[in-house]
C-alpha cells in the first residue's frame, strides 16, 4: 500500500471510532437541530469549495453554549462563525485526522439558536476518469436528531452536473442568484453524505485523489478495526484461560498490558450511554 493510501486510511480511523459505537440517537442531549442547510459553492478553475453550514438548534431547559462538526480530512481556511444577529462567535478548526470545527456562544435555554459557519475546504474537488467529483460524506452526520435538512451545491458557468451520477439521486435543479445548482431536501435528515459528479475544465482536477481510492481506504480502515477488535478479544480470552489453570500460565506471555480490552473505543470506553470519544458523534 502506498504512503498516500495509508494516510487516507488512517484519516478515517478517528471518525469511524467516534461514529461506530452503539448509542441511542440523541440520547442524553436536551436539544436537537430543527433546521439544517449545508451549501457548497464551487469556483471556476479551483479545487477548493466554499462551505456554509446554517444550523438551527432547538434547545430545552439545559443551557447550551457550544457545538461542533467534523468536516472530513481536508484543510480548512477562512473560517468564521456568526449567529442570526450577525454577531461574531468564537470558532476554531482542530485537526484530529478528520478536521473538527468547534464554536462557542453565550449559554441559552428554552429557545432556538441559529449558528452560521463558513469556511473554505481545500482541495475538496477531485478528478477521476474524466470527471470532477465533490464528496462530503460528513455533511449530514450528527449525534442528535435533525428534523429538516437541505443540501445545496452551486456551480459556476464552466461546470455542469452529470445526470445519474450523484448521491442522493433525487436532486432538484435550481437557480440561485443567477447560478445553476442542485438542491436536495429531506424531512427528517436521512442521507448523511453527498457525492456530486460534474464536468469541468481539466485545470480543476489536475491534482491527485479519486473516489475509488477514498472508498478503498474506507474499506481497509473498517477491516483493520475489525481485525484489531478480534485480536483484542483473542488475547483477552487466552489470558482468562491462562489464569484459570494453575501452573499453565507459563505458556503465555505478552499481549495487551494489564490484560484489558478497550472494546475498540479510544480511552477504554464501553461504547454505552453516549458513545466514546468524549461524547461521540460527528456533529452537535
Amino acid at each position: 500500500m502506498s504512503s498516500s493510501t495509508t494516510r487516507k486510511v488512517m484519516a478515517w480511523v478517528p471518525l469511524l471510532i467516534l461514529c461506530a459505537c452503539p448509542q441511542s440517537y440523541g440520547e442524553g442531549y436536551d436539544y436537537e437541530i430543527s433546521d439544517y442547510t449545508a451549501t457548497f459553492e464551487l469556483t471556476d478553475k479551483s479545487r477548493d469549495v466554499f462551505v456554509h453550514l446554517n444550523i438551527v438548534y432547538s434547545i430545552g431547559e439545559t443551557p447550551k453554549s457550544e457545538g461542533f462538526k467534523f468536516v472530513g480530512r481536508h484543510a480548512v481556511e477562512e473560517l468564521s462563525c456568526t449567529d442570526d444577529a450577525g454577531r461574531s462567535l468564537s470558532v476554531q478548526a482542530v485537526p484530529m485526522g478528520q478536521t473538527r470545527i468547534e464554536w462557542r456562544f453565550p449559554p441559552v435555554s428554552n429557545c432556538e439558536k441559529r449558528i452560521i459557519v463558513q469556511f473554505k475546504l481545500k482541495n475538496a474537488v477531485t478528478w477521476s476518469n474524466g470527471e470532477a467529483h465533490l464528496k462530503a460524506d460528513w455533511a449530514g452526520m450528527f449525534r442528535i436528531p435533525v428534523r429538516k435538512a437541505k443540501y445545496l451545491v452551486l456551480f459556476p458557468a464552466t461546470m455542469t452536473p452529470l445526470e445519474g451520477k450523484s448521491v442522493p439521486q433525487r436532486w432538484q435543479k435550481i437557480t440561485v442568484d443567477g447560478r445553476h445548482g442542485l438542491e436536495f431536501d429531506q424531512t427528517p435528515l436521512r442521507h448523511t453524505g453527498i457525492r456530486v459528479a460534474f464536468s469541468s475544465p481539466k485545470t480543476v482536477g489536475s491534482g491527485t485523489g479519486s473516489d475509488a481510492t477514498d472508498w478503498f481506504g474506507f474499506v481497509v480502515a473498517l477491516v483493520a478495526l475489525g481485525f484489531v477488535a478480534l485480536v483484542v478479544k483473542l488475547v483477552s480470552w487466552a489470558k482468562r484461560q491462562a489464569r484459570s489453570s494453575q501452573g499453565s500460565a507459563a505458556w503465555w506471555s505478552g499481549g495487551c498490558s494489564g490484560g484489558t480490552s478497550t472494546g475498540g473505543c479510544s480511552g477504554g470506553s464501553s461504547c454505552s450511554g453516549g458513545g466514546c470519544g468524549g461524547g461521540g458523534g460527528c456533529g452537535g
